[in-house]
């Protein structure tokens, strides 16, 4: 149904988990039926809750971002490395690259 399709798979887990959640305190019909049945609910009212919690869960997409900006300052600290390894850079050896 493509319900995770714009989750990042880091939050898959924290999303189950909280969806679990939300099922337990607002839906808790829904998993009496399951529980009582043993079969899925009406499509349209499980697709609605699944909807209502997607529209409401936060991802985590701060911490990606905070990764990416790691990875790019881990880059400029190896390339700071290099330059304290007596490697020069063109400028200090006096090379023009115009």
């Amino acid at each position: 149904k493509g319900f995770l399709d714009d989750i990042e798979t880091d939050d898959v887990g924290r999303f189950e988990a909280e969806l679990l959640e939300e099922f337990r305190s607002r839906y808790n019909d829904l998993l009496g039926e399951i529980r009582d049945s043993g079969k899925l609910p009406e499509e349209q009212k499980l697709n609605e809750a699944i909807e209502s919690f997607i529209e409401r869960f936060q991802p985590s997409s701060d911490d990606a971002d905070d990764k990416k900006d790691n990875k790019g300052d881990a880059h400029a600290k190896d390339e700071d490395k290099n330059d304290d390894k007596g490697e020069k850079s063109d400028e200090a050896k006096g090379e023009d690259k115009s």
